[in-house]
């Protein structure tokens, strides 16, 4: 599909080009080695933009699950501290991990 867009690109750039032409005379050398020259050169450029397709994406690998054992933890009671709003002692629990 990319070639055929590139040729028909190539084709719509190139025939309005060939109807601005005369015909062509070859009576002085320099007009032919300029021709020459940039029908060599336009085909080179040309050419590297085509034939250089895109790289392909590359994508990046996740790295793997880690998986560890959370240490042993367990709740106790805390400390006992008076509690002012509520009139009570409390004892919240508090999480002690090995």
């Amino acid at each position: 599909m990319k070639n055929i867009l590139s040729a028909i690109l190539v084709a719509s750039l190139s025939l309005p080009i060939s109807g601005m032409l005369g015909t062509a005379r070859a009576d002085d050398t320099g007009r032919i080695v300029a021709g020459a020259a940039g029908g060599l050169l336009g085909g080179l450029f040309l050419g590297s933009i085509l034939s250089h397709p895109r790289p392909a994406p590359m994508y990046e690998v996740a790295p793997g699950p880690v998986y560890y054992s959370p240490p042993p933890c367990h709740w106790e009671p805390g400390r006992p501290y008076w509690d002012d709003y509520y009139g009570v002692w409390r004892r919240p629990p508090v999480r002690v991990c090995d």
